[in-house]
C-alpha cells in the first residue's frame, strides 16, 4: 500500500464505526487471520493511529496461536516501548 493510498481503498468507511469523538473505532466485516494481505494490515495501522483503539467483534474463529501470529505481523505501529508486558504474554512483545 503506497503512502498516498487511502484507507478507504482497502476498508470501506462504512465499515469503520467511530465510537467516541476522541477514542476508538470498530472495524466491521473483517475476519481477522494471520494471512491478511499487507495492505489490510497497513490500513489497520493507519486506523489505529487515527483512532488510538480499534475493535474487531465476532472473531471467535481465532485460536490463541492464530491471535498471536496476527499480533506478531511486523509493522511499525506494533512497537510497545514503554508499556508493561502482561504476565504470560512475553512472546507477543519479545520480537518487537
Amino acid at each position: 500500500m503506497s503512502e498516498t493510498m487511502a484507507v478507504e481503498n482497502v476498508i470501506p468507511r462504512a465499515d469503520i464505526v467511530k465510537h467516541t469523538d476522541r477514542l476508538g473505532a470498530e472495524i466491521k466485516n473483517i475476519a481477522l487471520s494471520d494471512d491478511l494481505p499487507d495492505d489490510i494490515i497497513v490500513a489497520f495501522n493507519r486506523l489505529l493511529l487515527e483512532h488510538k483503539v480499534i475493535f474487531f467483534r465476532d472473531q471467535g474463529h481465532l485460536d490463541d496461536a492464530q491471535q498471536q501470529r496476527f499480533v506478531l505481523r511486523p509493522t511499525e505501529s506494533h512497537k510497545h516501548n514503554g508499556f508493561p508486558i502482561p504476565c504470560g504474554c512475553s512472546q507477543i512483545t519479545s520480537g518487537l
